[in-house]
C-alpha cells in the first residue's frame, strides 16, 4: 500500500512542474500550430518535443535507435525521432 504522506509529497513536488506547464500550454496558439503544420522539415528540436508529447500520451514510438541531427550547426548523435512514422499525426 502506497503511504499517503509520501504520496502527497510527490504530488506537491511535482506541482509547479504541472503548473509551469500549465501556463506554457495556455501561450500556444492556432497560428503556432499552423506554423508547425507548414514546416516541411521540422527542426530536430521540435521532432524531439513531439516525441515527448507521444511519450506523455502513451501513443507508440519507433524503436530506439541513434539518429545524427544537426543542432546548433554541429552534429549531435541522439535518439531517432518518430515524427514520420507516429507524431506525424500529432500536427
Amino acid at each position: 500500500m502506497i503511504d499517503k504522506e509520501g504520496a502527497e509529497k510527490d504530488l506537491a513536488a511535482a506541482m509547479p512542474f504541472v503548473e509551469s506547464a500549465e501556463r506554457a500550454l495556455s501561450g500556444i496558439k492556432d497560428n503556432d500550430i499552423t506554423e508547425l503544420k507548414q514546416m516541411r522539415t521540422p527542426h530536430p528540436i521540435t521532432r524531439m518535443i513531439l516525441d515527448a508529447v507521444q511519450i506523455l500520451f502513451m501513443l507508440p514510438l519507433v524503436p530506439v535507435s541513434t539518429k545524427e541531427y544537426t543542432i546548433q550547426k554541429k552534429p549531435v548523435d541522439f535518439i531517432s525521432d518518430s515524427l514520420e512514422e507516429f507524431a506525424g499525426a500529432l500536427i
